[in-house]
């Protein structure tokens, strides 16, 4: 039996616990409804005081969203006229591969887009600091939620006690705005990283020159950025729901991913399909997803994260937790 508990518990003995840094100090209650009713319900019945840490949050995607703005307005083949200082566009033969005109080939031109990508992704990347610090505010305030945890509460005209988020939205960027910064700026080095890796193996691979380095390349960065993605399922609800030193929440989320690593790697395929449906799509279906991803993104995804960190705390940290301490217990009382 023993053997078998070891097996079940893996890498998680090797986790820090510490208790869940809820304001009201209690332990959550486990949940009974189920956790995709438990989101529903969370959902539904708190949405219009979530809107308001959205907005809040959608604020600092405005960098973010100004990239992508600019590159749906004017095209990567038109920025790429600019940015060369063409004022007359070139003219290409369809299908013959050369230009008609003289200051560029259908090649060249095909690089010089690219190369926009590059600058895209580049910029993306350094947007991403600005995201971090709206996911500091949003985070604990989905995880508030989902814990039922206490807030402050201003009295409404009916005498009923109204949570205040965004007081608690910028509460949280004071605490965790450096944790998040970190999480941010590795967010958007994977980003500019890994957009840059596959913009140089298309270019190679257009002009015939990608050999087995390019495609070794491209395979590490492809699974580089999944493991990083599955790992940022759990950090980032871990830096709100645990008063723990920073590198004690990067080795408990890394020690969950490993050990739930088929689970998280269907959480980071659902969580990443509207972003490959968005960028595989156009005309009115691409502006309705990118308008819900804008308007509910910021809270969904952060109550989902929330709600699934909470869920694996509730079945495996927190039974882990009390099978450890209730060992000791006995052997203190004995050396009484």
């Amino acid at each position: 039996m023993a053997k078998e508990e070891n097996k079940k518990v893996g890498l998680l003995k090797y986790l820090t616990f510490a208790p869940e840094s809820r304001t009201d100090g209690a332990v959550s209650e486990p949940i009974q409804t189920g956790r995709f009713r438990y989101f529903g319900y969370v959902f539904k019945r708190r949405n219009g005081l979530l809107m308001f840490a959205n907005i809040a949050f959608v604020v600092t995607l405005l960098p973010l969203l100004a990239v992508f703005i600019v590159m749906a307005v004017f095209g990567a083949e038109k920025l790429s006229y600019m940015l060369g200082s063409i004022t007359t566009p070139p003219y290409f033969m369809s299908g013959i591969g050369f230009g008609l005109s003289s200051t560029a080939s259908v090649l060249q031109a095909k690089l010089d887009m690219l190369n926009i990508y590059s600058l895209m992704f580049l910029a993306s990347g350094v947007a991403m600091l600005f995201v971090s610090i709206g996911l500091a505010g949003i985070m604990p305030v989905a995880m508030k939620f989902i814990w039922n945890d206490s807030f402050v509460c201003k009295k409404d005209n009916y005498g009923n006690q109204v949570p205040r988020v965004m007081v608690e939205f910028f509460k949280g960027i004071k605490k965790y705005w450096w944790q998040m910064l970190i999480m941010g700026a590795l967010m958007g080095i994977f980003l500019a990283g890994a957009g840059n890796a596959y913009v140089y193996f298309l270019g190679r691979l257009w002009q015939g020159l990608a050999g087995a380095g390019e495609w070794i390349l491209i395979i590490f960065v492809s699974i580089a950025t999944l493991l990083f993605l599955m790992f940022t399922v759990y950090m980032l609800p871990m830096i709100v729901s645990y008063d723990i030193p920073f590198m004690q929440k990067v080795k408990n989320s890394l020690l969950l991913m490993l050990q739930m690593f088929l689970q998280t790697l269907f959480v980071v395929a659902f969580l990443a399909a509207p972003f490959v449906i968005v960028a595989l799509t156009d005309g009115f279906i691409n502006v309705i997803l990118v308008a819900l991803l804008i308007v509910y993104g910021g809270v969904v995804y952060s109550l989902i994260l929330s709600n699934l960190l909470q869920y694996y705390s509730e079945k495996i940290i927190v039974p882990v937790y009390q099978a450890r301490f209730s060992k000791a217990r006995p052997k203190s009382k004995k050396k009484k």
